[in-house]
């Protein structure tokens, strides 16, 4: 099952009409409530990374 496709096709568009890329994205199942990502480090480290490498491709 795709549970993202539709999400993720929704925010393409959105980006599309403000004429922006969607750059990456980070879906993880099973991260419903506040303090789950905690049980999984792999998942915070991904997301820390990918801020790393947002922010060294912006301009200025």
């Amino acid at each position: 099952k795709k549970l993202f496709d539709g999400p993720l096709l929704t925010v393409k568009y959105f980006f599309d009409v403000l004429d922006m890329e969607l750059w990456k994205t980070l879906l993880y199942k099973g991260l419903d409530f506040e303090g789950d990502v905690l049980k999984h480090p792999e998942h915070l480290q991904e997301a820390y990374e990918a801020g790393k490498e947002l922010a060294l491709a912006l301009p200025g």
